[in-house]
């Protein structure tokens, strides 16, 4: 995208393409109608159905959320990669492998970066690198991140009766959730957890495996961690209250959206140091002028 805007791009990398990556490979047709090109080629089933589980002391309950229309697809990661890595040169982009990045600094005019073996320079810079971000821990923005884990495998549908329905299992692990993702010859199955420090172990899955898919022969078991920091931004004390009495009332109530509304700064009032003298705009958007459109209807 940046290229196709007139930007000269240069991205590089430790390792080239194609490469196995661990990823459920799952695709919402809104991320589909936001990619610049089409990636149908690589894409290898769709549903118009998500299966959701729940697992609570009280048992185990299940809902489907379906429509008309396909509401997610499935791609192996490999495979999209390599794709988009192709599709990145063809629209101008240059690559290079590099060794360990060593050093990254900042001025006015840019930013520099060195590695093992060569030393850039650049107008901005795109860390994409990941969980475990050696571009965020040279920034020192180290400490802003938490972790979560996850471990994921492959079963070939030779060895099931029938092709499994996608699905989320909540409450499988704790704090967080099974998946199945199946793509054109085998089923994805993993767990998830939030947790910085996992429990997850490869006999947790084979059993949710097991339970799910009867079967706990799983090929290509591989663990990776995922990054992520908007638990850092806490919502107000009141938000249960004001949200959990509607899935009571409901039963066929799946999602409650609420306002970005936290306590602590948003990233643009963190950067901008407003968040001590300046309301947010959401809180006079949501509080005061919200407030006035629902009386007067």
């Amino acid at each position: 995208t940046l290229r196709r805007l007139g930007l000269s791009v240069l991205v590089l990398d430790k390792a080239s393409f194609p490469r196995p990556k661990p990823c459920g490979g799952g695709l919402t047709i809104k991320t589909l109608a936001l990619m610049p090109y089409s990636v149908a080629p690589v894409l290898e089933r769709f549903t118009r159905g998500l299966e959701f589980g729940f697992r609570t002391p009280g048992g185990d309950s299940f809902r489907t959320v379906a429509g008309k229309d396909p509401i997610c697809t499935f791609a192996v990661r490999e495979k999209f990669d390599s794709f988009n890595f192709e599709q990145m040169l063809a629209a101008g982009a240059t690559f290079e492998t590099i060794g360990k990045l060593e050093l990254i600094t900042e001025d006015n005019e840019g930013v520099s970066v060195v590695t093992a073996n060569a030393a850039y320079r650049s107008r901005y810079l795109v860390g994409a690198d990941g969980a475990n971000s050696r571009v965020r821990r040279l920034l020192g923005l180290d400490a802003q991140i938490r972790r979560g884990f996850a471990l994921e495998g492959i079963v070939p549908y030779t060895r099931l009766e029938n092709v499994p329905k996608p699905e989320f299992f909540f409450g499988v692990t704790r704090n967080g959730y099974g998946w199945l993702f199946p793509k054109a010859d085998h089923v994805n199955v993993g767990l998830y957890t939030i947790d910085d420090d996992p429990s997850l172990s490869k006999e947790a899955l084979r059993a949710y495996a097991k339970e799910r898919l009867g079967t706990d022969e799983i090929d290509d078991v591989v663990g990776f961690p995922l990054g992520f920091g908007g638990d850092k931004r806490l919502p107000v004390r009141e938000f249960l209250r004001e949200t959990v009495g509607y899935f009571a009332k409901d039963k066929k109530l799946f999602l409650v959206q609420t306002p970005h509304y936290f306590l602590n700064p948003d990233p643009l009032e963190k950067n901008l140091q407003t968040f001590a003298r300046m309301p947010s705009e959401n809180e006079m958007f949501y509080s005061i002028l919200q407030r006035g459109l629902d009386k007067w209807n």
